[in-house]
């Protein structure tokens, strides 16, 4: 098989096996859930079952034969549990999720040289060690052979339990028409699933129009028969026949009558149904995946679209202003209103396609934490708030990583012990919170969390003790900047090296890939309260508007999604704080930055009146000035290649034919980082000096 077709298979099946695990892992954190409330739903298992049968078999079209073993083995240890040969403990439901976590991360893994025989083999020897029990079942005089032939092993234990159980067995049969068979019958099994419990679904033997569907409906219930007709009335005629029932007498309860075959499939009368609806051929579903490629593409014709837009309204502006009554120049400018409309709406709905909620992104959070509540002894759990905000797919993708570099940090290092919880008068379980708002164009994302909170006085002791900082240096920090110093390369508050997030190194990187993001993260930490880590970033980067400036000779874009006002500055405007340039905007005094300086370039011109836009992100704010402002233009921008690290720069933008349009896109957070972090750089080089 070719390098090519292969990643191929594994791009598509990595797009069927997502849903799966997301599934998979979703039902593992509700059955722990009622794994400790003491009330385990067979439901749930079986649900649970059939998201692993159903990634066993997808892995097994795919070739991808270690996914197949993890899966068929978490699909036989599901199986056992479901028919009670094995009592399901916290060692083998967490030996289960321990082998999802391991399919995710098959599922994810980017090479093929990634070897996981050691894990494999160490959960498959836990597997082994937990055998399946002898199978517990009722005498056979109580449930007719005949009747036990045509149920599954897991109907006829199900069968069994409910019988333990002190329920009646009843049979519901319906006739559904063909063409909305899947339908009524997903609402009908719920119906019964509420009243009691349905045990199997078996084919009627009456004789049936060929536009109609019969089944026997098995189910087990201790409600009464006229309430399960009251139940059924409202929305179906029941043909419901009692097969089994509990004796009254206290001596002989739960000593089950026999069933037969015979009994459930001619225990209702009734003539065949009337006739359904005109059959249809139609999809059930109006869902379509795409290759999020194939939008990108899209975007750039859209980009081009967006130079082709302002070619025409320059056009209808020029020919307005030379020829204000040309009956071409007034058409000119109504088809250009029309195009600038129909663009705009165009542009919107590329966006729309690409969002997706950030709920999506959180969900995949909630096994980890129970992974790693497990590993480190300590409890908590996950709670979510805004999961319906929309953001771009693939910024979801790119916080992935950060997010869940957070996340482990805060369970290994601000989340304290249960008993250490307790003494401090605080819930035994923590609690880590994800959640997200839209503020404009852009998402605020939030992950706190109720821990030990960050002390600024132990980073400022750390810092100086590792020779991060001088003694002199630290004391003139502010509370914020000394939290901020967690993000420096190397720093950590650790003592040891941990399992779950190492020494702490990483933060560091973690702020560099928001910074890329055009984000910014901030800190708002209470001592023995708890952390709020926030994140602010764009929307989307796919198209943006930008605000298209010019210094030195070069042309240079600026998200106007960052941009607060434009003001003009003299020098008189111009003063100097801690031997930086500096000007007051509102109420606030703002870094200034000359844009030609930043990049190097020369002055092309003595202009002593410069164009300079306040921008920023969060709370933070920024001055870059510039000789002129030329247009406001909607822009794709495309990444630069990895090994071109500018910190400055978000991208490029094509702005027009030929290699002169190509243009750079600042990013406002990186220009930020780089005059904020300025004063600590100083203070840690003169730390080195010392």
């Amino acid at each position: 098989m070719t390098k090519s077709i292969k990643q191929s298979r594994s791009k598509e099946f990595l797009t069927e096996a997502e849903d799966v695990l997301a599934a998979l892992g979703k039902g593992l954190l509700e059955l722990e859930q009622a794994f400790k409330e003491g009330k385990i739903d067979a439901a749930l298992v079986n649900s649970i079952f059939r998201s692993a049968h159903t990634l066993k078999g997808i892995s097994s079209v795919f070739d991808f034969n270690e996914m197949i073993e993890v899966s068929h083995a978490i699909e036989d240890k599901l199986d056992a549990i479901r028919h009670g040969r094995i009592t399901l403990t916290d060692e083998i439901l967490g030996s289960i999720m321990w082998g999802h976590g391991l399919l995710v991360r098959m599922a994810s893994s980017e090479t093929e040289d990634d070897d996981f025989s050691i894990e494999l083999k160490s959960l498959f020897a836990f597997f082994d060690s937990t055998l399946p029990d002898k199978k517990d079942s009722l005498d056979e005089d109580f449930i007719d052979r005949e009747l036990v032939e045509r149920l599954t092993d897991y109907e006829e234990y199900r069968l069994v339990e409910n019988i333990k159980g002190a329920s009646d067995i009843y049979l519901f049969e319906a006739n559904f028409p063909i063409v909305c068979f899947d339908k009524d019958y997903e609402v009908l099994s719920a119906l019964i699933n509420t009243l009691g419990e349905l045990i199997a679904t078996l084919p009627s033997t009456e004789k049936h129009p060929d536009d109609v569907v019969p089944v026997a409906m098995l189910f087990g219930t201790s409600l009464s028969k006229s309430r399960l007709y009251k139940s059924f009335k409202k929305s179906l005629r029941p043909r419901l026949k009692l097969l089994f029932e509990q004796s009254s007498d206290k001596e002989t309860a739960g000593a089950p009558k026999a069933l037969t075959m015979q009994k459930m499939l001619n225990a209702s009368p009734g003539g065949p149904p009337s006739a359904g609806p005109i059959e249809s051929l139609r999809s059930a579903t109006d869902t379509v995946r795409v290759n999020i490629s194939k939008l990108d593409s899209a975007m750039n014709i859209l980009g081009e679209l967006g130079l082709v837009r302002a070619g025409i309204s320059k056009l209808a502006a020029d020919l307005k202003r030379e020829l204000p009554y040309s009956a071409y120049g007034m058409e000119l400018a109504r088809i250009e209103k029309h195009f600038d409309r129909k663009f705009s709406d165009l542009r919107d709905g590329l966006l729309d396609i690409r969002m997706v909620q950030i709920g999506q992104l959180f969900s995949r959070y909630e096994t980890l934490v129970s992974r790693l509540s497990r590993k480190t002894g300590k409890e908590v759990r996950v709670s979510t708030f805004g999961i319906d905000t929309e953001i771009d797919k693939l910024m979801v993708e790119e916080l992935s990583d950060p997010i869940m570099h957070i996340i482990r940090n805060i369970v290994d290092h601000a989340i304290e012990e249960p008993d250490e919880r307790e003494g401090a008068g605080k819930d035994r379980v923590g609690t880590i919170t994800l959640g997200a708002y839209q503020k404009g164009s852009q998402v605020v994302l939030e992950i706190s969390d109720d821990g030990i909170g960050i002390d600024p006085e132990k980073i400022k002791t750390i810092a100086i003790k590792r020779g991060f900082l001088t003694t002199e240096a630290a004391a003139s920090l502010t509370r914020t900047e000394l939290i901020d110093l967690i993000f420096l390369p190397g720093f950590t508050t650790a003592d040891s090296v941990s399992e779950v997030s190492g020494r702490g190194v990483g933060l560091d990187v973690v702020k560099e890939n928001i910074a890329r993001l055009s984000g910014v993260i901030e800190i708002d930490t209470t001592k023995d309260r708890g952390t709020r880590i926030i994140l602010t970033i764009p929307i989307t980067l796919a198209i943006i508007q930008a605000i298209i400036v010019e210094d030195a000779g070069e042309r240079y874009a600026l998200p106007l999604n960052n941009v607060t006002e434009v003001v003009t500055v003299r020098p008189e405007d111009i003063f100097y704080e801690e031997g930086h340039e500096v000007i007051t905007a509102g109420d606030r005094t703002v870094p200034f930055i000359r844009l030609a300086a930043l990049m190097n370039k020369k002055f092309t011109s003595n202009t002593k009146v410069l164009h300079a836009i306040v921008a920023g992100s969060a709370e933070h704010r920024i001055c870059i000035a510039s000789e002129r402002i030329v247009e406001q233009l909607d822009v794709v921008i495309k990444p630069l290649s990895k090994a071109i690290k500018v910190p400055w720069i978000a991208g490029a933008a094509d702005l027009g034919l030929g290699e002169d349009g190509t243009t750079l896109v600042l990013d406002i957070s990186g220009i930020m980082e780089l005059a904020t972090m300025d004063k600590k750089v100083r203070h840690t080089e003169q730390a080195e000096a010392g």
